[in-house]
Protein backbone atom coordinates (compact mmCIF):
# COMPACT_ATOMS: atom_id res chain seq x y z
CA UNK A 1 0.00 0.00 0.00
CA UNK A 2 2.86 2.32 0.66
CA UNK A 3 4.65 1.12 -2.09
CA UNK A 4 1.67 2.45 -4.51
CA UNK A 5 1.25 5.37 -2.77
CA UNK A 6 4.90 6.72 -3.10
CA UNK A 7 4.68 5.00 -6.82
CA UNK A 8 1.63 7.25 -7.32
CA UNK A 9 3.06 10.85 -5.96
CA UNK A 10 6.17 9.93 -7.70
CA UNK A 11 4.11 9.49 -11.40
CA UNK A 12 1.91 12.77 -10.01
CA UNK A 13 5.16 14.80 -9.99
CA UNK A 14 7.18 13.44 -12.90
CA UNK A 15 4.33 13.94 -15.12
CA UNK A 16 1.57 15.85 -13.89
CA UNK A 17 -1.46 13.42 -13.09
CA UNK A 18 -1.79 10.43 -12.10
CA UNK A 19 -4.16 7.73 -13.22
CA UNK A 20 -5.61 6.24 -10.10
CA UNK A 21 -8.11 3.24 -10.14
CA UNK A 22 -11.23 2.75 -8.37
CA UNK A 23 -11.70 2.35 -4.91
CA UNK A 24 -14.64 0.36 -2.90
CA UNK A 25 -15.30 2.55 -0.23
CA UNK A 26 -17.93 0.16 0.75
CA UNK A 27 -20.31 2.68 0.84
CA UNK A 28 -23.12 0.57 -0.76
CA UNK A 29 -22.83 -2.19 1.99
CA UNK A 30 -25.71 -2.36 4.84
CA UNK A 31 -24.25 -1.52 8.43
CA UNK A 32 -25.89 -3.23 11.10
CA UNK A 33 -25.53 -2.50 14.76
CA UNK A 34 -22.41 -4.18 16.56
CA UNK A 35 -23.87 -7.05 18.44
CA UNK A 36 -22.74 -8.34 22.12
CA UNK A 37 -20.35 -10.87 20.94
CA UNK A 38 -19.09 -8.11 18.70
CA UNK A 39 -18.84 -5.82 20.96
CA UNK A 40 -16.98 -8.34 23.83
CA UNK A 41 -14.67 -9.80 21.60
CA UNK A 42 -13.21 -5.87 21.01
CA UNK A 43 -12.94 -5.55 24.93
CA UNK A 44 -11.20 -9.12 25.10
CA UNK A 45 -8.70 -8.05 21.95
CA UNK A 46 -8.31 -4.69 23.73
CA UNK A 47 -7.60 -6.69 27.05
CA UNK A 48 -4.88 -8.51 25.56
CA UNK A 49 -3.18 -5.42 24.05
CA UNK A 50 -2.76 -3.53 27.08
CA UNK A 51 -1.52 -7.17 29.17
CA UNK A 52 1.08 -7.30 26.64
CA UNK A 53 2.29 -3.50 26.38
CA UNK A 54 2.06 -3.79 30.41
CA UNK A 55 4.41 -6.99 29.80
CA UNK A 56 6.64 -5.22 27.17
CA UNK A 57 7.33 -2.20 29.58
CA UNK A 58 8.01 -4.60 32.63
CA UNK A 59 10.51 -6.21 30.65
CA UNK A 60 12.36 -2.65 30.38
CA UNK A 61 11.77 -1.85 33.63
CA UNK A 62 13.54 -4.80 35.01
CA UNK A 63 15.94 -4.86 32.35
CA UNK A 64 17.75 -0.97 32.22
CA UNK A 65 20.40 -1.78 29.31
CA UNK A 66 17.67 -3.52 27.19
CA UNK A 67 17.32 -1.82 23.71
CA UNK A 68 14.50 -1.43 20.91
CA UNK A 69 14.86 -2.61 18.19
CA UNK A 70 13.39 -1.08 14.51
CA UNK A 71 10.70 -3.68 13.26
CA UNK A 72 11.96 -5.07 9.99
CA UNK A 73 9.07 -4.07 7.93
CA UNK A 74 9.98 -4.73 4.42
CA UNK A 75 7.70 -7.80 3.25
CA UNK A 76 6.03 -9.03 0.52
CA UNK A 77 7.76 -9.84 -2.96
CA UNK A 78 9.52 -6.87 -3.58
CA UNK A 79 11.12 -7.10 0.01
CA UNK A 80 14.82 -7.14 -1.59
CA UNK A 81 13.70 -3.89 -4.35
CA UNK A 82 15.04 -0.81 -3.67
CA UNK A 83 14.95 2.56 -5.58
CA UNK A 84 13.83 2.71 -9.10
CA UNK A 85 13.32 -0.85 -9.46
CA UNK A 86 10.89 -0.95 -6.49
CA UNK A 87 8.66 2.07 -8.18
CA UNK A 88 8.77 0.27 -11.67
CA UNK A 89 7.54 -3.05 -9.73
CA UNK A 90 4.54 -1.18 -8.17
CA UNK A 91 3.88 1.07 -11.33
CA UNK A 92 5.62 -0.53 -14.54
CA UNK A 93 4.18 2.98 -16.84
CA UNK A 94 6.93 4.76 -14.95
CA UNK A 95 9.95 3.08 -16.71
CA UNK A 96 10.31 5.83 -19.18
CA UNK A 97 10.90 8.57 -16.80
CA UNK A 98 12.91 6.48 -14.79
CA UNK A 99 15.04 4.08 -16.85
CA UNK A 100 18.72 5.24 -17.56
CA UNK A 101 21.98 4.46 -15.92
CA UNK A 102 22.00 7.70 -14.02
CA UNK A 103 19.57 5.27 -11.62
CA UNK A 104 21.24 2.23 -12.06
CA UNK A 105 23.54 0.25 -13.30
CA UNK A 106 23.16 -1.82 -16.46
CA UNK A 107 23.47 -4.88 -15.08
CA UNK A 108 20.40 -4.02 -12.63
CA UNK A 109 17.57 -3.67 -15.44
Amino acid sequence: MVDKYASNLLETLLTGEARLGARDTGRHRRSSPAGEEAILAGVGALQIGQHRGAEQDRRFHDDPTRKARCPKIRTGNKADVYGPKRVIAVNPGLRTHLDGTRYWSGSQR
